[in-house]
């Protein structure tokens, strides 16, 4: 019997999500969880994307996220490397953006935390509803602190309305936590 229950979903402050998690420790954590969304270790992991609105160059776009237990989607777009949107134990970290109108693209920055082998794949939508172009690039660091990354997509897409932005860390499980202050459309 769960004596204790917090939604980590949406968090709306650091400070707040840091308390839920440090109560639902407290709480007992997994006690009376099912399998479903069981991770590695046992814990509940929710599974299923969040939806929210952000507003983004003054346009408000709809996302479709991985779900954060520190952070809010708009600090992954703040322009603040120094805010943080970290997964809930789920490796890759999905970001979908769709865009009222058509726009374009020419490449993507993300700064996240040092991973020593990530993924970065970044596919865009076409408007006209042909086959999606897919971006993929490979890293290796091992230079702290973070990590800012730069894909290009070579060559430039039409103008979109959706695109799928994935950070994988390649050296972690499908419960892998990943840390992401900043991402740039470009």
């Amino acid at each position: 019997m769960r004596l204790c229950q917090i939604d980590l979903f949406r968090p709306l402050f650091l400070s707040v999500a840091a308390l839920a998690a440090l109560l639902a420790f407290a709480c007992g954590g997994d006690e009376g969880a099912s399998d479903e969304g069981a991770s590695d270790e046992g814990t509940e992991v929710p599974r299923e994307p969040v939806q929210e609105d952000i507003t983004l160059d003054g346009q408000t776009i709809s996302t479709l996220h991985s779900p954060f237990d520190i952070g809010v989607i708009a600090e992954a777009f703040d322009g603040d490397i120094n805010t943080v949107a970290r997964t809930a134990k789920v490796n890759p970290a999905v970001f979908e953006l769709s865009f009222p109108e058509p726009r374009s693209l020419t490449g993507l920055t993300v700064t996240t935390s040092v991973m020593e082998k990530m993924t970065f794949t970044a596919t865009i939508f076409s408007d006209t509803g042909g086959e999606p172009a897919v971006y993929s690039q490979e890293f290796k660091n091992d230079s702290p602190p973070d990590l800012t990354v730069d894909l290009n997509f070579d060559p430039v897409p039409p103008p979109t309305k959706k695109i799928r932005i994935e950070v994988k860390n390649l050296n972690d499980s499908e419960f892998g936590i990943i840390h992401v202050y900043e991402i740039v459309l470009r």
